[in-house]
């Protein structure tokens, strides 16, 4: 049922897309992609905090820990209530990658759209 609400959304979403003039369209994926960016780069600041100070403590970092942190979550384990408050700003800071790519998609079909159609 919920894969049917998402492609039914998914429908509705790109037939309101299309209806869009294509330099609303590029305007408002520009818009949506630098909003998405910002919002991720502060998760991303706030989720490397979160976990140096949750895992420093028990000196489980690793040096240069920051340019791979992936391998560390596991050491959140023991510690469900760090773990929540570590592991949130990580998910919000994918969620909004994924806006941020799909802001550069949808800005390029109108980009195409407004020069060939």
């Amino acid at each position: 049922m919920v894969e049917a609400a998402v492609a039914l959304a998914l429908l509705i979403g790109g037939l309101a897309l299309a209806a869009l003039p294509s330099h609303v369209g590029m305007w408002g994926a520009a818009i949506m992609t630098a909003l998405a960016l910002i919002t991720g780069i502060v998760a991303s600041i706030i989720y490397h905090a979160r976990l140096r100070a949750a895992l420093r403590p028990r000196h489980l970092l690793p040096r240069r820990w920051w340019v791979h942190p992936l391998p560390l979550h596991g050491h959140l384990e023991e510690l469900p209530l760090e773990r929540d408050r570590v592991l949130t700003p990580f998910y919000v800071g994918v969620a909004c990658a994924v806006v941020c790519l799909s802001g550069t998609v949808i800005g390029s079909v109108f980009a195409v759209r407004a020069v060939f159609f």
